[in-house]
């Protein structure tokens, strides 16, 4: 952890014009206890750059800071940048909350209709392969809900990485 000294003016520097900058100062912040950066971590996440927002969303999962689960899903829900969707998509199956992977098996689940929002394909598959980016029992219960109620392609895609994992356990 570095000199807590730093905090502040690290916290001001998410204001800075260089998106490079930025995503540098979260991941410095991240380094730090969470409950001392926190509403850093929130004001990157709640960028108007993409950047920094991906930049958050992986600080967030680095840490497995398990308390940003809620704020993330809703960012997934509005979120239009794809690299952001994705980077906030993956923390939420690293987290592996509850609350994380309730929300990434119903953003899997939610087909794009005509005046009735959902999710584009490729985002629904997104979401299959962050929930099975970690080991556990809740993982796998995601995964066979994706395997039996999915569609086509979130179907066939929960399969296979089942079908990986009980390769994999030998």
């Amino acid at each position: 952890m570095g000199n807590r000294d730093a905090i502040e003016p690290l916290k001001h520097r998410l204001l800075d014009p260089d998106d490079r900058v930025r995503a540098a100062v979260v991941s410095a912040l991240a380094e730090f206890p969470l409950s001392e950066v926190a509403d850093g971590l929130r004001i990157a996440l709640a960028s108007p750059s993409a950047t920094t927002r991906s930049a958050a969303a992986e600080a967030i999962a680095r840490r497995r800071a398990s308390a940003f689960a809620m704020p993330l899903l809703g960012m997934l829900a509005q979120e239009r940048d794809p690299d952001a969707w994705r980077a906030e998509a993956r923390a939420l199956g690293v987290l592996q909350t509850p609350d994380a992977m309730t929300g990434l098996v119903k953003v899997a689940l939610s087909r794009r209709a005509f005046l009735r929002g959902g999710f584009a394909v490729e985002q629904r598959l997104e979401a299959v392969r962050a929930i099975a980016q970690t080991e556990g029992p809740v993982t796998r219960a995601a995964l066979e809900r994706l395997a039996g109620e999915g569609d086509g392609a979130v179907r066939g895609e929960a399969a296979r990485l089942l079908a990986d994992r009980v390769r994999a356990a030998g």
